[in-house]
């Protein structure tokens, strides 16, 4: 323990000395392995192999140290080159790329509200984490190495930075190292990637996350304590595991282990889960209470009981076998109706509006307290560099106008054409899903008409035709989802982007856009369009020689509210499977395929040199031995060749997928997050679905970062980037939808006129709500939904409502706008603790710097802010507000 609280004082970081972390001398740690295969048999590819001594010498002139491992099997020959970076070249790149340095530990206290205020009212806290390594804060500056004296860690300049910092700034030089010609953009790993003269380069995990002693000592070993475990290890057993869904995240730990931007990732997660808490339970309360009341419902007795007597057109053509039917036909939608179509989701509308400004604007004081706590304030104006294919193919340089360096430079009259080209593929994909949306709509008419015209199936027509024309919308949805995310990428690429978060911004731009037209497409034509431009009996209205065709008389409410079901429950369930199974899968034929390979070779040295195949202790070793001595080694060997792990950490890091970017993760979360308020109204049970599947979300990301896929490089991130644009106009969208929905798809505001101008008690509602089919436009007489006369033309009623429901549009939106102005003016976005605190941590540091008496200074600034941490009641806390990190 003393180990651990020792290195997490000096370092932020448990060091674990595994002997495979480092080259054969156990002195020099690996920053950053390479690989590259070679089929045996085959000839070696030349023009690879020179790239390859190009790189390896360019790298080596550099002052990066290589040592090179290879593992023969009987088909392939794995390659490895590991780098190590020697304090010289990290010293060097550190300073040019601002690596932060430690200066002074950071003895302010920092929790979050949930836990400030059970430990106040003295109630146990659950939901603690029990991680054994908690970082400290540190007071950090640019890394300067003339003043390398004035910083923490000095006297061990191996650990001076942390192993994510280190493999940060390995991969920076790989992918900044020139090979080649510059003109050609032969530069970087990347590419050598691309052309195959290496396979996979990826920093290596610190340790296996299971037990580590049993890979040291053998399998069987008890529990190894807890100042043993590595920082992997350690993330599973308190993180990733499916058994602790209910603690709070070592956000500090995640940070450290993976980089700032995965960091800053499950921070926001969390802070959306945890929001999603009210608001679930919002809904699901104003659900159970649709429910509950939907029995004394007096407008669904009308349906059902006076009904029976009202003789209904058909709702499409009867040349195509839709017939007249009575009224009460409707009854069971029109009971079900109730549920999302109540006073108390029009409340809760309201609500869910004012939660998502709130949210955001909490959000924005969350994400100001982790950039001054992880030191990134500044990150995109001043540390960003720019990306490695820009680099190689900008056609001209210029002065940055921040650092004052020159730099690669690509004139926006340049990229112009290319952002046109991307627009309109943009534009053809969302025509693309339109014409796929009228495909839908087509299935639903044609489905419709033949179930009218069987009696039996009448009732339920619409709900079948609505579920399954559901269900082939949410298939066309995920395949277009897939080809577009694809096509996005390589015209991002194309449009040469400076830096990485430029990159991120114009790609989630473009795929978002489409995105939201692909999954919001038929929702809008279900709450805004059908069943509104049909026509009339008489004087009805044609698609594709097809009568569109109609709500029915209770409304589309219900058919909005399934297809919002489908398509939220459906995403979350395809989405979570695919998370969970397919890492899984292929992780398995990949480690099976090399443990395979491994052990052919491992048994043909054993034959050759007549002695036993070395492996890693196996607890069925001798059973094994004992059947391939009586000749039934074949099966046998097939299972030991599944069960031996790979020895060493490069090998076992071999078998993980590559880690994929964070992009996929954030669409899936901001998508959920337009499902949870753009349609709220007619679905309030969307939060808590959404809640239920945030508790599975963040354990599958941790149990797939931590599990099934390498190491991702450390990056750094100031914010959530662009997705905080979209997320506030996905917002603004949700209160006018809302406003929308209630006014003009819902039956609220027609209710609520009928019960204060007509009758109070709202007898003869479902009557008044139906015109009479104009004379001799039908074979006998019927009616229609509609506010009209005998001769079709509109009501006064009509126009009344339409004018209350602009009315209630402009108010509601007005009052929530208004709101969410006053929110924003009393919580400003950077907390006026923190904004001291930042100001006070500057003259700090800039005192430290500054003198030339460090032990004493040090010393003096400690003291002087321990003073004034006592003496400023609430300055420890930087941020007191709903930013639980728990999830």
């Amino acid at each position: 323990t003393h180990n651990m609280e020792l290195s997490a004082y000096r370092y932020n970081e448990y060091i674990y000395k595994h002997p495979t972390l480092y080259f054969d001398d156990a002195q020099r740690k690996i920053d950053f392995v390479l690989m590259y295969e070679e089929k045996v048999g085959t000839p070696i590819d030349k023009k690879n192999a020179r790239r390859r001594r190009c790189f390896e010498k360019a790298i080596s002139a550099i002052g990066i140290e290589l040592e090179r491992t290879v593992n023969d099997t009987e088909t392939v020959k794995y390659h490895f080159i590991k780098v190590h970076l020697p304090w010289a070249v990290v010293a060097q790149y550190a300073q040019d790329l601002l690596s932060r340095a430690r200066l002074l530990i950071d003895d302010s206290a920092y929790e979050c509200w949930s836990a400030y205020w059970l430990h106040r009212f003295r109630i146990p806290n659950m939901m603690a984490s029990a991680i054994p390594w908690k970082p400290n804060r540190f007071l950090t500056t640019p890394y300067d190495k003339t003043k390398l004296n004035k910083f923490i860690g000095r006297e061990n300049l191996e650990n001076f930075f942390n192993s994510a910092e280190r493999s940060r700034l390995a991969y920076y030089i790989l992918s900044n190292t020139l090979y080649g010609d510059r003109r050609a953009g032969e530069m970087g790993i990347d590419r050598l990637i691309e052309e195959k003269a290496y396979h996979q380069a990826y920093p290596l995990h610190d340790g296996p996350y299971t037990n580590t002693m049993s890979e040291e000592i053998g399998k069987g070993h008890p529990e190894p304590p807890e100042d043993y475990l590595n920082t992997r290890h350690m993330l599973y057993r308190y993180w990733a595991r499916w058994g602790a869904w209910y603690k709070y995240q070592p956000i500090e730990v995640i940070r450290l282990y993976f980089g700032e931007k995965i960091g800053i990732y499950f921070s926001w997660l969390g802070f959306y889960t945890s929001w999603l808490l009210p608001a679930a339970l919002v809904g699901f309360i104003v659900f159970l209470a649709g429910i509950l009341s939907m029995s004394s419902n007096p407008l669904a007795a009308q349906v059902c009981e006076g009904g029976k007597h009202i003789k209904m057109c058909p709702i499409c053509s009867p040349k195509t076998g839709c017939q007249y039917y009575y009224l009460s036909d409707n009854c069971f939608s029109a009971t079900i109706s109730y549920v999302f179509d109540n006073p108390g989701t029009v409340f809760f509308s309201i609500f869910m509006c004012l939660w998502a400004v709130s949210f955001l604007e909490y959000w924005k004081r969350k994400e100001a307290t982790l950039a001054y706590r992880w030191d990134t304030m500044d990150f995109e104006a001043e540390e960003e560099r720019p990306r490695p294919t820009f680099s190689a193919f900008a056609p001209s340089k210029r002065q940055n106008p921040v650092t004052g360096e020159w730099e690669p430079y690509m004139p926006p009259s340049s990229r112009f054409p290319r952002y046109m080209t991307g627009l309109s593929v943009i534009l053809v994909m969302a025509s693309l899903v339109i014409i796929f949306l009228i495909g839908v709509i087509v299935y639903r008419t044609v489905i419709t008409i033949v179930m009218y015209g069987t009696k039996g199936l009448r009732s339920i027509a619409s709900s079948i035709s609505g579920f399954t024309g559901g269900l082939l919308n949410l298939v066309l949805i995920m395949l277009l989802s897939r080809t577009y995310s694809k096509l996005a990428h390589t015209l991002t690429e194309w449009e040469m982007h400076r830096t990485q978060t430029e990159f991120e911004d114009h790609l989630t731009f473009k795929v978002f856009c489409f995105q939201f037209v692909n999954f919001y497409a038929y929702i809008f034509y279900i709450a805004f369009i059908k069943g509104r431009f049909i026509g009339y009996p008489g004087h009805y209205n044609h698609f594709l020689g097809l009568r569109p065709v109609d709500c029915g008389p209770t409304g589309c409410l219900v058919e909005l509210a399934t297809q919002l079901a489908i398509v939220t429950v459906g995403k979350q369930i395809i989405g979570n499977a695919k998370e969970l199974f397919i890492p899984m899968f292929k992780n398995y034929l990949l480690q099976r395929k090399i443990r395979k390979q491994l052990a052919r070779e491992a048994k043909q040295k054993a034959k050759e040199e007549h002695k036993d195949v070395p492996k890693i202790p196996d607890e069925n070793e001798n059973e094994n031995d004992n059947e391939n001595e009586n000749g039934n080694d074949k099966e046998n060997n097939e299972k030991e060749e599944e069960d031996n792990e790979p020895q060493t950490r490069w090998l076992s890091d071999l078998e993980l997928l590559k880690d994929e970017p964070l992009f996929e993760e954030y669409l899936e979360m901001v998508l959920q997050f337009g499902f949870v308020t753009v349609f709220v109204a007619s679905f309030p049970l969307a939060p808590f679905f959404a809640l239920l599947n945030n508790w599975v979300e963040i354990r599958l990301d941790a149990n797939k970062y931590i599990t099934q896929t390498k190491r991702p490089i450390a990056e750094k991130a100031q914010d959530i980037g662009v997705w905080y644009s979209i997320l506030d106009a996905v917002t603004k969208i949700a209160v006018i939808c809302n406003a929308f929905v209630i006014a003009f798809t819902s039956e609220f505001i027609p209710r609520l006129l009928y019960k204060y101008t007509i009758n109070e008690n709202m007898e003869g509602y479902i009557n008044f709500t139906l015109a009479y089919a104009p004379p001799n436009t039908t074979s006998e007489p019927c009616r229609y939904k509609a506010y009209r006369d005998p001769q079709g033309q509109r009501t006064l009623f009509y126009w009344e409502l339409t004018t209350w429901r602009l009315a209630f549009v402009i108010i509601f939106e007005h009052l929530v706008f208004g709101i969410s102005v006053l929110i924003a003016i009393l919580v400003p976005d950077v907390p006026k603790s923190l904004d001291i605190k930042i100001k006070r941590e500057k003259f700090m540091i800039d005192k430290m710097l500054a003198d030339e008496e460090d032990e004493d200074n040090i010393e003096k600034v400690n003291l002087r802010q321990r003073n004034i941490s006592e003496a400023t009641p609430g300055l420890s806390n930087g941020n007191v507000g709903m930013d639980d990190p728990r999830y």
